[in-house]
């Protein structure tokens, strides 16, 4: 059954392939890149970040000595921002401790921050043809249906035994190929809701089509439902600037630029006199010359919360008072081009429409 699989797996692999731009290397530096952008990030939507990434950051150096900010800028959108901080730890960790060269050996790599036992191990396999197998989402769910696992597959010992077995079907001679077929295969044929069971390859073997429950594995947790917080930001403009803060608070987007705003329950509109109160409170006493209510709404979905965004657009009369040096005072072009959470992004590029 193992040699069965790997074999018909490989041939299919040999008139099947996705053409994706870090296919073409084997650049662990690039690898590296692209492992960790595609770590929450659909391959649609890692493209673009990819490419972007590697221009601006061609190598370990280029990274290693840039600032953090413009790194955040550059992730704007991809999410989980912990990614790209850890990444940029990694680069200056590859400079002090490996001299610029990415190690080439699993364990060093899986010291790197940020990188896990999945990514050491993709790494290790694209880049230098080491014998260690890939166990991911694409992985997780072939090896589920194919040898009919009905556990919840996250449990522990159901994920110890399906590693086990991922490293039994490892071609060993040929890791890369093997590794990057496997997921392929999980990407365009044995797809998370409507795997094309007619045209797979395994179709005799697969345990799972001969129980006819294909389509139901793996099974998984079920997750509970997403928090809803609303934020009610405020642009605050003053000389053709507006107001802006970095979030330093251990909650979402710790690092990232942002408008003012206040949190509340629902997304009922706030009256001028408690965003008065908030300004008087958090910034500094300011005469409001103008106040709008927008009528935009954005909703940003995380892994385990909503964040709704109401706007406000204040015109600020006469002379700005002095206000707390946690807040700069930027203009709508500098902002975006700042690490700023994809809600905010959305509001800045598009030109507001007020309530009528």
């Amino acid at each position: 059954m193992t040699k069965l699989f790997s074999k018909n797996l490989l041939n299919w692999h040999k008139t099947v392939k996705r053409a994706l731009p870090w296919k073409k290397t084997r650049d662990a530096y690039k690898i590296w890149v692209s492992e960790i952008i595609l770590q929450q990030t659909q391959v649609i939507q890692g493209i673009p970040y990819y490419k972007k990434f590697i221009k601006r950051f061609p190598n370990v150096k280029s990274l290693a000595v840039s600032e953090l900010d413009e790194v955040l800028a550059l992730w704007t959108g991809l999410g989980y921002y912990s990614r790209a901080r850890n990444m940029h730890k990694a680069a200056k960790a590859i400079m002090e401790r490996h001299h610029g060269k990415f190690p080439d050996t699993f364990e060093d790599i899986l010291a790197l921050p940020g990188v896990g036992e999945y990514t050491a191990s993709a790494i290790s396999s694209f880049a230098f043809n080491n014998p260690y197998a890939v166990v991911d989402a694409n992985v997780i769910r072939v090896l589920a249906r194919y040898y009919c696992l009905e556990q919840e597959v996250h449990q522990t010992e159901v994920l110890k035994d399906i590693k086990i077995r991922a490293f039994r079907l490892l071609d060993k001679k040929a890791p890369a190929e093997y590794n990057q077929a496997i997921m392929d295969f999980g990407a365009l044929i044995c797809k998370p809701k409507e795997p094309n069971c007619e045209d797979c390859v395994m179709e005799n073997s697969c345990l799972g089509r001969k129980a006819g429950i294909a389509k139901e594995l793996p099974r998984k947790k079920i997750k509970k439902p997403r928090r809803e917080r609303f934020f009610h930001y405020m642009e605050l403009c003053y000389k053709d600037k507006i107001m802006a803060r970095q979030r330093t608070d251990n909650d979402i987007w710790n690092t990232l630029y942002e408008l003012p705003y206040i949190e509340t329950q629902s997304k009922r509109r706030l009256p001028l006199k408690r965003i008065e109160t908030f300004l008087k409170e958090h910034i500094g006493p300011m005469e409001i010359a103008e106040f709008q209510k927008l009528e935009l709404g954005y909703k940003q979905t995380l892994s385990h919360q909503y964040i709704h965004g109401v706007f406000y657009r204040l015109q600020i009369k006469g002379q700005m008072p002095p206000f707390k040096a946690t807040y700069l005072h930027v203009s709508r072009k500098k902002l975006q081009k700042m690490a700023i959470p994809k809600i905010i992004d959305w509001y800045i590029r598009q030109k507001p429409i007020t309530l009528r």
